[in-house]
């Protein structure tokens, strides 16, 4: 094959090299979180290392380094480590460092190298052979050689599967974390991650058509390697919307800690740090070895209510579940437990709640005209999507529909009288 850059390579070549520049930006950024970035940047870099064998393999320069073969084959074990590290550096709590556990991640790549050793032994003729190779009689070494492949490339989609999935159930274990720490989401609930995540799952489907169903089901060319075209843009928006993740619990959750925390003493920050790496579990067992009792439990719920009547600490759109429990003077732990228990919800549904009938006193005792948005941001909420979102979560209703039914009430009441 005489090797030739069309189109479809040439846009394969311009996302590797932006893949490169984004990989480099990321390892240079001074905002977020440092360890999350590396391993953005790192995983960016894989797919670009994946993109550039793409290009070589379309426009055939591939038979001018066919050794190449081995990291195009092997490179596959690293996305899923990468993704899933990835998306455990933005949720740690406690920060992120790399381990001996985390390092046994990487243990299935080095896997890869040993059984590839066949190939690895080719000569230069017996590679390029294999290049070429259009089903016909090959020596044992060469089918060694394609078996080492075919074995490498079933372990690593199977590989991906699992950290596809492993990395869907961390994120949606943060999003309980968080609400039961944050009354706000925005920009820590990392949607963007969810929708990037989501299309790292579609990607891995058509990685699968291409591979296993492409000559069977004898799929036109463009269609074929599609999914190199969507990693050009998964690699943009990861870079985009990496760049733009600020820290969550790292900076935001330890700087509320430490500022509004200092009068508790040393038990009650060791509990809430027991509360912080405690797993999702049910309601009744969550708490069963708390020194928290019913009774006690009660009456700290009191407390709380008569301090968010008198304080209106809801009104603060960035309280935090720590920030809370300093200005009742216990522990954020004890402070979960009782909003669980008592108000049979999480730290943000409960403060949300406030916000929201807080928003209804506005909605029905303020003028038409007064402004949905500006009655969200005194109640506390900081979007107006948020705001809609606890709205009719709380009500059943949007905001408007919520005013004009109680003005359609008052104005029977008036008639009434």
């Amino acid at each position: 094959m005489q090797p030739e850059i069309d189109l479809y390579s040439a846009i394969m070549l311009l996302g590797a090299v932006q893949g490169m520049f984004l990989a480099l930006a990321l390892i240079n950024a001074k905002s977020g979180l440092p360890v999350a970035h590396r391993l953005l940047a790192l995983l960016t870099l894989t797919f670009s290392i994946d993109l550039w064998m793409a290009f070589l393999h379309q426009s055939g320069h591939v038979t001018s380094y066919p050794r190449l073969l081995v990291i195009d084959t092997n490179i596959d074990f690293l996305f899923g480590p990468l993704t899933y590290l990835y998306v455990t550096a933005l949720t740690a709590r406690s920060g992120f460092h790399f381990t001996l556990q985390q390092w046994r991640h990487f243990l299935p790549f080095l896997l890869g190298f040993v059984i590839l050793i066949p190939l690895m032994l080719l000569d230069q003729q017996q590679l390029q052979s294999l290049l070429n190779s259009q089903g016909e009689q090959q020596d044992s070494d060469i089918l060694w050689a394609e078996l080492a492949m075919i074995v490498v490339g079933v372990l690593s989609i199977l590989q991906m599967a699992l950290y596809l999935g492993l990395s869907i159930k961390r994120l949606l274990q943060h999003q309980k974390s968080i609400e039961d720490q944050f009354s706000f989401l925005e920009r820590i609930n990392l949607a963007w991650l969810k929708n990037l995540l989501l299309a790292l799952v579609v990607l891995y489907l058509f990685y699968l058509a291409d591979v296993f169903l492409a000559d069977l089901l004898a799929f036109p060319e463009e269609v074929i390697g599609i999914h190199f075209l969507m990693i050009v843009l998964v690699i943009y928006s990861m870079g985009y919307l990496g760049l733009r993740q600020p820290a969550i619990f790292t900076q935001q959750y330890r700087s509320a800690t430490q500022t509004d925390g200092q009068s508790m003493d040393a038990h009650a920050n060791q509990t809430d740090a027991n509360l912080n790496d405690r797993e999702p579990t049910a309601s009744h067992t969550k708490y069963q070895r708390s020194a928290l009792d019913s009774k006690t439990s009660q009456l700290l719920y009191e407390e709380l209510q008569n301090h968010m009547d008198e304080q209106r600490t809801f009104l603060d759109s960035k309280l935090t579940l720590p920030q809370l429990a300093a200005q009742l003077r216990i522990s954020p732990n004890y402070l979960s437990q009782v909003i669980n228990e008592q108000a049979e919800c999480n730290f943000f549904d409960f403060i949300n709640r406030y916000r929201v009938e807080e928003a209804q006193r506005h909605l029905t005792a303020g003028a038409a005209q007064v402004n949905i948005l500006g009655i969200a941001l005194d109640a506390g909420f900081n979007s107006k999507s948020a705001f809609y979102t606890a709205f009719k979560r709380h009500t059943g209703q949007t905001p408007s529909q919520y005013r004009k039914s109680a003005n359609i009430q008052t104005n029977i009441r008036q008639s009434t009288d």
